[in-house]
């Protein structure tokens, strides 16, 4: 697929992080940073609130069992 220069793609990296501030904890934003960009993505192909919200939690519920970054 061709797409315009300058153009991203719902959830990419470019537009879920701001590139160029100082963080404290910089993992905690790359970390809160994926799962917004996952949503993105899944709410771009339309799939329905009760298919991508549980799949989240999921991925959440195992960051905080065993409380690692990916």
């Amino acid at each position: 697929m061709m797409r315009r220069p300058g153009t991203e793609l719902a959830g990419s990296a470019k537009l879920e992080l701001v590139f160029g501030r100082l963080r404290f904890r910089p993992e905690d934003t790359v970390w809160e940073a994926m799962p917004n960009g996952w949503r993105s993505q899944q709410q771009a192909r339309n799939l329905k609130k009760g298919t991508y919200e549980p799949r989240e939690k999921l991925v959440r519920a195992f960051q905080t069992y065993t409380n690692e970054y990916p």
